[in-house]
């Protein structure tokens, strides 16, 4: 069986950090790669993405100069990275097919999505959104007086969300590969999330999973199952 890589693109505000809870449990056949933001992390001192364009370029040119011979690839994305990945899809930007595909806390690309309307939040609106989330408590009040904390975290957080909330609705591409989308309900409705089916063939799994937006922080070994499974089907 053929050892497979899995690409992974972060939330809004989020980092490859986000996915190191997987590597423990992942099959050993399974190397796990995340990607980050330009803006992001150790990226900070480079410019944010005018548009899901320039992410979609940054991330496929990522992906593809790291691609192994005789490697099977898989992508997961995360709320906002969900989109990246659909982008690539879509645009045929990748030099190897995936063969499974993992969206996880987040709607179509056709649909209306409350985070188009948090670009025009307040500071103060933004980060109790994020409490919302599941991201922060009320312990963590305190980092919105911290300046680094504001430049290392929430100032691409906003970019991130200026993105979101410019994006072009679109159904122009679909998914030829097998896909399982992971959500919580109690993060999006699952009406909203089952918007990805017209995206995908009938052999896509929907899975609900945890009680917010970053379940995989509490699910990390349930996440890390169903990706297991997948490559169990991939020879």
């Amino acid at each position: 069986m053929k050892p497979i890589q899995l690409f992974c693109l972060p939330y809004a505000g989020g980092g490859p950090d986000f996915f190191q809870v997987l590597r423990d449990h992942l099959d050993a056949r399974i190397t796990l790669d995340a990607f980050e933001y330009a803006g992001h992390g150790k990226r900070i001192k480079e410019p944010c993405y005018p548009d899901f364009a320039a992410l979609a370029d940054d991330a496929q040119a990522y992906i593809n100069a790291r691609l192994l011979p005789d490697h099977e690839l898989m992508l997961f994305g995360y709320s906002m990275g969900t989109i990246g990945v659909y982008e690539m899809i879509a645009r045929g930007m990748l030099d190897r097919t995936p063969c499974h595909v993992f969206l996880a806390s987040h709607e179509a690309p056709d649909g209306h999505w409350d985070s188009k309307r948090y670009q025009d939040m307040s500071d103060e609106e933004m980060w109790e959104t994020m409490k919302q989330f599941g991201g922060f408590d009320d312990s963590n009040d305190k980092l919105m007086h911290n300046r680094f904390f504001r430049r290392l975290y929430f100032e691409p957080l906003r970019a991130d969300y200026r993105l979101l909330g410019t994006y072009p609705a679109n159904h122009r591409g679909r998914f030829d590969m097998d896909v399982t989308v992971l959500y919580s309900p109690q993060d999006i409705p699952a009406e909203l999330v089952h918007g990805w089916e017209s995206f995908c063939h009938a052999g896509s799994e929907f899975v609900e999973l945890g009680d917010n937006h970053f379940f995989l922080k509490n699910c990390p070994e349930q996440v890390a199952r169903i990706i297991n499974r997948a490559a169990e089907h991939i020879e």
